[in-house]
């Protein structure tokens, strides 16, 4: 079954399932979806979404990771047919929870695990819930405008050599991105310091920061065939804090394609830290 082609702006949802794991941006889009009318079903496993989702969401369910195959049927009876993923999950997590109990609740939602990318495992979520009848929409839906255009967003502008970084980076972060291992690179004088693996982006930068000590140019790139539902490359207050401890000088998004939490702020927090912030394609 093939659905057809809605922009989110030509659609108004009555009530929207979320599937919320870490930070901030379940609660953003929470508050932004109930101020547009349309009402909120958050789900989560327990130790994922942050306990205050449940002061915003208009319902809140909670799970287990044995009990994760009951996630669907939920959203059935809740006569769910939009959903949106929003929020982080660490590898980590997963890794650390029973293993019988994950491939068990696998099975059940028909998803393959052999493959445990992020992507490969999203993809296969998103194939089982299209088979009963919702749909994952683009994870941009209500924050279109956190989602910046090519140019220079800070004050300060790089220098010439932190441009040269900023292409190195770019062109393994783009590599990177397409074997579905991660989004983000560090580069100074066009040295190579960190890959971003299973650990995420912000541990990233401090291993990046351990090893460059200062000047390093930090470039977060989505994949080549970025599929807007899930798993877009975000950034947020804390991975600003991480760029001023590691004092890095340059941080460079893609365009149209990477989430800006509290826009205003962090570049506020990057110009007094002197550091770059521009968007590339």
């Amino acid at each position: 079954m093939n659905w057809p082609v809605m922009r989110n702006r030509d659609m108004h949802i009555r009530t929207i399932g979320l599937l919320a794991g870490e930070g901030e941006l379940p609660v953003i889009f929470t508050d932004r979806a109930k101020r547009r009318g349309t009402s909120v079903v958050a789900l989560s496993i327990r130790g994922l979404a942050g306990k205050e989702l449940e002061h915003h969401a208009d319902k809140m369910y909670w799970f287990d990771w044995s009990e994760a195959a009951q996630i669907p049927q939920t959203l059935v009876s809740e006569k769910i047919r939009h959903v949106v993923m929003l929020g982080k999950i660490k590898k980590s997590v997963i890794f650390k929870e029973d293993g019988d109990a994950l491939r068990e609740n696998a099975k059940k939602m028909l998803i393959d695990l052999e493959d445990k990318r992020d992507y490969a495992l999203l993809k296969n979520i998103t194939r089982f819930l299209r088979t009963v009848g919702i749909r994952v929409m683009d994870a941009t839906l209500f924050l279109e405008d956190l989602v910046p255009a090519k140019g220079i967003l800070t004050e300060l502008i790089p220098s010439k050599e932190e441009m040269r970084d900023v292409r190195i980076g770019r062109s393994v972060a783009k590599a990177l991105a397409r074997l579905d291992i991660g989004q983000t690179v560090c580069v100074k004088d066009t040295v190579v310091l960190a890959l971003e693996a299973a650990e995420g982006t912000n541990e990233t930068i401090q291993r990046a920061g351990a090893l460059g000590r200062s000047g390093m140019a930090v470039v977060k790139m989505a994949r080549p065939d970025q599929d807007m539902r899930f798993d877009v490359p975000i950034i947020g207050r804390e991975t600003i804090e991480r760029l001023i401890e590691a004092r890095a000088r340059v941080l460079a998004i893609e365009e149209k394609k990477t989430i800006i939490l509290e826009k205003d702020e962090i570049v506020r927090r990057a110009d007094q830290a002197g550091i770059s912030l521009i968007v590339i394609d």
